[in-house]
């Protein structure tokens, strides 16, 4: 059952990661390159901070889904990079 109930709260996660990321660089494709630039830096350190606050505070929860640090470390850049990467934020910014 908590299995299902993780599960379901991933797929949530997805789609509302899929859209605020998407909502963000449009947000950035509005503004100067150094602003973009800036944000671009604040944004990676408070993400940078909040995975840090993240694992720490639910460790043993994280460890028990079979992660340690390195790796919860490394996915949550994975992911982050996924959504917030150079390309996809040139890409976006041609559309718009």
């Amino acid at each position: 059952m908590l299995k299902k109930i993780c599960e379901k709260i991933l797929v949530d996660e997805t789609s509302h990661v899929e859209y605020e990321s998407e909502l963000i660089e449009y947000i950035r494709s509005q503004k100067s390159l150094f602003t973009r630039i800036l944000a671009r830096a604040l944004h990676r350190f408070l993400f940078f901070g909040t995975v840090l606050v993240v694992y720490f505070e639910h460790r043993k929860v994280i460890k028990e889904g079979g992660y340690r640090l390195t790796r919860f470390w490394s996915s949550s850049w994975e992911v982050f990079d996924k959504y917030f990467s150079q390309e996809k934020m040139v890409v976006r910014m041609a559309d718009v």
